[in-house]
């Protein structure tokens, strides 16, 4: 977990850029300041940034933020080691999400930078873990916007929630299934005894059930 940037409003996520130096892949994150004519941002954005595994995805929050001129994530398609790039739904219209996946597990380096603001994520492929099996409660899955907002609201409390593509196009998010991960166990046991907690407390309104999960490596 990552959080940094400074209080804004009005900005636009304006681009995303890649670069690539030797092993090392450099994403860009770049903010302009809407108007009568838009203007480069000075400082970024309040942003969290969140790092989870199996699938492995970064989770951006940019807050203040009301536009997302970026999400058709043309540049990382040229990347070796990025999957996939979505937009997420929230209910807050002053924050944009996005979610980058990757190939397999990365080493990451973060740095903020201003006039102009940037945000840049240094990343690097990692060792790949022993392959195994884990259990993943989640919801079912909705098309881009759907029931998933409400979801992520009435489980807020949990720690491992995130969003993931079940199908569609990669980097593309419309037209898209996608469901909410609320967290990743290690047995089956574990995950049906948090998966039955979570559908006594909040049926009908929220359902999960426990799915498995081949999680590959050497």
């Amino acid at each position: 977990m990552a959080t940094g940037g400074t209080i804004t409003d009005n900005v636009n996520v304006k681009s995303i850029t890649f670069e690539k130096e030797d092993d090392v892949e450099h994403i860009s994150i770049h903010f302009t300041q809407r108007g009568e004519e838009e203007e480069y941002q000075l400082l970024a954005p309040v942003y969290m940034i969140k790092y989870q595994e199996n699938p492995y995805t970064m989770t951006f929050t940019i807050h203040g933020a009301r536009a997302f001129d970026a999400n058709e994530f043309i540049d990382l398609k040229n990347s070796d080691l990025v999957e996939d790039a979505y937009w997420l739904v929230t209910h807050d219209d002053s924050a944009i999400r996005f979610t980058i996946v990757f190939k397999g597990p990365v080493k990451i380096a973060g740095e903020e930078y201003a006039d102009p603001a940037q945000l840049v994520v240094s990343v690097a492929a990692d060792e790949e873990p022993t392959a195994t099996k884990l259990y993943t409660v989640r919801t079912p899955s909705h098309l881009f916007g759907g029931d998933i907002p409400y979801y992520e609201e009435y489980l807020l409390k949990e720690k491992g929630l995130r969003v993931l593509r079940e199908n569609g196009i990669l980097f593309s998010t419309w037209e898209s299934e996608f469901y909410l991960e609320v967290g990743l166990y290690e047995n089956r046991e574990d995950a049906e005894k948090k998966a039955l907690e979570i559908n006594e407390e909040h049926e009908p309104d929220v359902h999960v059930f426990v799915e498995e999960r081949d999680v590959p490596g050497r």
